[in-house]
């Protein structure tokens, strides 16, 4: 079964989705960096409940520190990935000094040019290893 998109996920299961540890990814939420969107625990009792685009973006971040990125440029990408509501299989993230998202349609040649990206990233990479989890 993929990882499911209309249903919250709890931290273990993101981790286990994203590919990353749970304690990398508890501090990523503690630090702010990937917030949870359907609830944020507020103690015992309260986990903290996210959503398949929070899952998105948390593999897109784990994808990037098992690269090998600093994480410096990956709490760049944090920061602006949170500023996007909806992440799309066809989208194109560039990360320079900033994060910039590039829509399906979107000249991916002029725009790697125009930006001189650190990092060009498929959303579609970690849509597609979403696909191929099986969750517990």
């Amino acid at each position: 079964m993929a990882v499911p998109v209309d249903t919250p996920l709890t931290l273990p299961q993101v981790a286990e989705a994203a590919d990353v540890e749970y304690r990398t990814l508890h501090t990523w939420v503690k630090r702010g960096l990937l917030p949870p969107s359907y609830n944020v625990s507020t103690g015992a009792g309260r986990p903290n409940l996210f959503s398949f685009q929070d899952t998105l973006k948390a593999r897109i971040l784990g994808h990037l520190r098992s690269a090998g990125i600093d994480l410096e440029m990956i709490e760049r990408t944090a920061e602006g990935l949170k500023g996007v509501a909806e992440l799309d299989t066809a989208d194109t993230i560039l990360v320079n000094g900033r994060l910039t998202v590039l829509k399906g349609g979107a000249d991916l040649d002029a725009a790697i040019d125009d930006a001189q990206p650190s990092v060009v990233y498929r959303v579609a990479w970690a849509s597609e290893a979403l696909e191929q989890t099986d969750l517990k």
